[in-house]
């Protein structure tokens, strides 16, 4: 995706599409707040939200945050991808 689609996308307005179970995980630190509320909202499959703390680069930089996201991602893949019995 070129910089111009990048810019032009809205995937808020794509969100309803969203019909698998989705995990978002934002922060009120993180860029564009309101707009992953706005997504999770959209979104008709199975979704959690969790809100947590700090900003954007804590999530490639701080231990506490990426420990939290990593935890709570594990814990959905756990339930929304155990495997299944064979056909």
């Amino acid at each position: 995706m070129g910089l111009r689609e990048f810019l032009e996308f809205d995937p808020i307005s794509q969100a309803a599409a969203i019909t698998t179970p989705t995990m978002v995980v934002h922060s009120d630190g993180c860029a564009f707040p309101d707009q992953a509320k706005k997504l999770y909202e959209g979104i008709k499959g199975e979704k959690e939200l969790v809100w947590a703390d700090g900003n954007h680069y804590d999530y490639y930089d701080s231990p506490v945050q990426i420990d939290n996201a990593v935890a709570n991602v594990t814990r959905f893949f756990r339930t929304h991808l155990a495997e299944q019995p064979a056909a």
